[in-house]
């Protein structure tokens, strides 16, 4: 692992906040200058719209849409793992619902 986060995210439905927080850790990676990032979730909607296998549901569609211009211009990698399989992320994650704002320089991600 790279890096992990936790952010807050507001109001909305889990599948938001997933394509919320994957877009900024995307953003983040393209500003550090990584070139060969394999990014990993653990929400099969997001992996299928990403990689252009599902219909992208019209709430997340600039989200998942930016999403994929980043992954596809950057040549990055973003695969599907259980959620067994991600027990640190779900920590994170729940920790979001308490965070008001990200302490660092990248703040200007989320839009």
């Amino acid at each position: 692992m790279m890096f992990a986060y936790s952010l807050g995210l507001g109001q909305g439905t889990s599948n938001m906040a997933k394509a919320r927080a994957l877009l900024y850790g995307l953003k983040w990676c393209v500003i550090k200058g990584y070139d060969r990032i394999w990014g990993e979730t653990d929400s099969l909607l997001l992996f299928k719209c990403i990689n252009g296998e599902w219909r992208t549901p019209w709430r997340l569609d600039k989200l998942i849409h930016e999403a994929q211009e980043i992954v596809e211009s950057h040549g990055f990698i973003i695969s599907h793992c259980f959620r067994e399989a991600n027990k640190l992320v779900d920590k994170l994650a729940s920790k979001s619902y308490s965070v008001d704002a990200i302490h660092d320089s990248t703040l200007s991600l989320i839009s």
